[in-house]
């Protein structure tokens, strides 16, 4: 059981994977639990999207993630950099050959 605390306007606060756990649960009954959020027994799957992070939200009825965007970590934006130096130094290099000057 997973236990999804629900903020007032509907955001999703707490997760928490064994609510009734004896030593890291919660230490509230189901009844209480009830009454600040939802008990499921899953969540639903997310998809990987580059970019974007997934963030749980729920509609009043149901759970379901909304992606918003990420910058990307600095080693893939190096890379990516380092990719399009690559691209445009051969263009270059093909640029000067086809003109003559190598």
């Amino acid at each position: 059981m997973i236990f999804v605390e629900i903020k007032d306007n509907n955001e999703i606060g707490l997760i928490h994977n064994r609510p009734f756990d004896e030593i890291d649960g919660l230490g509230q009954t189901e009844e209480e639990l009830s009454k600040k959020g939802l008990l499921v027994e899953s969540l639903p799957e997310t998809e990987n999207i580059y970019g974007k992070a997934p963030l749980l939200k729920y509609d009043g009825s149901k759970l379901y993630y909304d992606y918003i965007d990420i910058e990307p970590a600095k080693e893939e934006k190096i890379e990516r950099d380092l990719k399009e130096l690559k691209e445009q130094n051969a263009q270059m290099l093909m640029a000067l050959m086809m003109g003559g000057l190598m």
